[in-house]
């Protein structure tokens, strides 16, 4: 599918939740400001220009032709989207610091010690995530509480993923084996050291179709 495509898919799923979403002011994101949540207008390409220049940054071509066409939304994944100004950090622009997953105890070799061996691990592991510079190369697209977020990679052979982060178990790498994070009936398959990659309009559709599911077919 193109990315013109998808879009416009994109945007058809959000025109059909939004009158429900409306009617019903009871979406996750309720916390938000209504406006903010059902108001989004596309961010001009000079306006994009502006923000990329100041801060050394160049967007993935799919989130930026998203700002483009649908815009800044916060209705999202998680407790919802960051808003864009908000989302970039001081590093930024600097090299994302990975070339594969960091899975720490998410991983299968970890998984798979002796409860006697685990604690040792685990302390290695966390000084090894600790070594990682969590704000280069990316975006924080989304909060999801209980200090998990996700990342937007700006940059490197992964550019234009999310990526997750969660400090509690060491873990640095794709949104795979999260989507029960959005998705309550989403049947996780068991660790792996290999994460199911999604760019960010996977991502996000996929937020939408499971809201599609628990809005639109709850209405029918």
């Amino acid at each position: 599918m193109s990315l013109n495509s998808r879009l416009k898919q994109v945007s058809e799923k959000l025109n059909l939740l939004q009158p429900i979403w409306q009617q019903e002011r009871n979406l996750r994101t309720s916390y938000i400001e209504e406006d903010e949540v059902f108001v989004h207008q596309p961010v001009p390409s000079s306006q994009l220009d502006d923000i990329e220049s100041r801060h050394g940054i160049n967007f993935p071509e799919a989130y930026r032709a998203f700002l483009e066409q649908i815009g800044d939304i916060v209705v999202g994944p998680g407790l919802g989207m960051e808003p864009l100004e908000k989302s970039i950090y001081q590093h930024s622009s600097e090299s994302f610091p990975l070339d594969r997953p960091f899975l720490g105890e998410l991983s299968i070799e970890h998984q798979s010690l002796p409860e006697s061996e685990k604690r040792e691990s685990y302390l290695s592991l966390g000084k090894q995530w600790d070594k990682i510079p969590k704000e280069h190369g990316v975006l924080l697209i989304a909060d999801y509480g209980c200090a998990i977020y996700a990342m937007l990679v700006l940059n490197g052979p992964m550019i234009g993923q999310i990526w997750m982060q969660q400090g509690e178990v060491s873990y640095y790498g794709p949104y795979g084996g999260y989507e029960g994070f959005d998705d309550e009936r989403y049947t996780f398959e068991g660790i792996t050291n290999t994460p199911s990659e999604y760019y960010f309009l996977e991502w996000y559709e996929f937020w939408l179709d499971v809201q599609i599911r628990e809005w639109v077919d709850l209405e029918e």
